[in-house]
């Protein structure tokens, strides 16, 4: 609009400058000069209208984003992963195609806590998630589900390959340069697998992750329990002893 107006009053100029071979007095009555006075105060009133647009889009998309990301991490909030994750469920389905859903919790969290702070605790949750995001694919899905729990979607991938991710997420984790007050502070997940199955929903499989994250964890943890893990002999114990009276209480 700005742009227009500047253009008009270069108009102007040249338009009163070859009618009267010298530019009038300012205010000068003539068609041009009405012309460009009405633009003037309809320029003002249409910029100062698209103002309040564009701030109102930029707030909404601030709001989009807040309601969408976990504002810690970056990484999808619980409401967005679940929207995302029934989206790829159900297109698994119809197509069906093998999908994974992993679910890494950290472990020994509530140390780094306890000993450093709840701030080195979130630098912690950071690290991981930027970990995990920096392993995966373009097409898979990276959510926080809450506390130290992360969920991972993996569209077209089967256990073997499931695994294998699984397997370099611990892997990239492990890795992680965490140094608080001079002293390295060793960061490890659990990990926890589950694979579709007919009218599984998106609260089935992370079910089922769930219960193989808990043998994970029971295993000894910083190490990925899949499906097959579930019906053979250490891992069996320590899912039944998960699912006894105590259940609630998960090992951090």
């Amino acid at each position: 609009m700005f742009a227009t107006l500047a253009v008009v009053m270069g108009a102007r100029v040249v338009y009163e400058g070859l009618r009267h071979g010298s530019l009038p007095s300012l205010i000068a009555n003539s068609p041009m000069q009405i012309l460009v006075f009405a633009l003037s105060a309809a320029a003002s009133s249409v910029a100062s209208l698209g103002f309040m647009l564009m701030c109102n889009d930029r707030l909404n998309r601030e709001l989009e984003w807040y309601a969408t990301i976990d504002t810690l991490t970056g990484i999808n909030n619980r409401r967005t992963l679940g929207e995302r994750a029934t989206f790829a469920i159900a297109a698994a389905h119809r197509l069906r195609r093998p999908l994974s859903l992993m679910l890494v919790d950290a472990d020994h969290f509530k140390r780094v806590n306890d000993v450093y702070g709840h701030a080195a605790g979130d630098e912690a949750l950071q690290m991981i998630a930027a970990a995990l995001q920096s392993t995966l694919r373009g097409g898979d899905l990276l959510g926080r589900l809450g506390g130290e729990e992360f969920v991972v979607v993996l569209p077209d991938t089967d256990e073997t390959a499931a695994r294998g991710t699984a397997e370099r997420l611990r892997a990239a984790v492990e890795d992680i340069e965490f140094a608080l007050q001079h002293r390295r502070i060793e960061l490890r997940v659990s990990v926890g697998l589950a694979v579709i199955d007919d009218h599984d929903d998106f609260s089935e499989l992370l079910r089922r992750a769930d219960q193989a994250m808990y043998a994970a964890k029971r295993a000894g943890r910083n190490c990925v329990c899949g499906p097959s893990d579930l019906t053979q002999g250490p891992v069996v114990v320590a899912a039944n002893f998960g699912e006894s009276a105590d259940a609630g209480r998960r090992p951090l």
